[in-house]
């Protein structure tokens, strides 16, 4: 079963065109937007101060095996690099530590892989890594 994970900006909110368009792509190539599953309906990711607005707009979209992996996701209100707030997770999977710190270097924002654990924040608009 291939394993996949996409995260970062979709721009896609459950109340705007973009987000029945994430929906019916995750439907028909059987992905889960595992935040929106996971996380409470109040949670956001983005800040407008020249608004006085917040919204969800960033997004893990992943297979389902990832999905299943994927456990403390939380959005780090306290870590505000950006309009856009960090959204972190952890992973439980067996991926051989080099090869997997050395790719994930140049997309993530912060990485760490430990005792078969894969820990992801993201700050940046988008990392997309298959895992196998």
């Amino acid at each position: 079963m291939p394993k996949y994970l996409f995260c970062g900006v979709f721009n896609a909110e459950a109340t705007n065109t973009f987000g029945g368009l994430l929906e019916d792509f995750c439907m028909e190539n059987d992905f889960i937007i595992s935040d929106c599953a996971v996380l409470p309906q109040d949670t956001f990711t983005y800040v407008s101060d020249a608004h006085n607005t917040t919204s969800w707009i960033d997004h893990f979209v992943s297979s389902f095996s990832v999905h299943q992996a994927m456990f403390n996701m939380d959005v780090l209100t306290g870590c505000i690099l950006s309009d856009h707030l960090a959204v972190a997770v952890s992973i439980q999977c067996s991926l051989p530590e080099l090869d997997v710190q050395e790719s994930l270097k140049e997309t993530c924002c912060a990485s760490h892989i430990s005792k078969g654990y894969f820990y992801v924040t993201d700050t940046t608009h988008t990392i997309s890594k298959a895992f196998s």
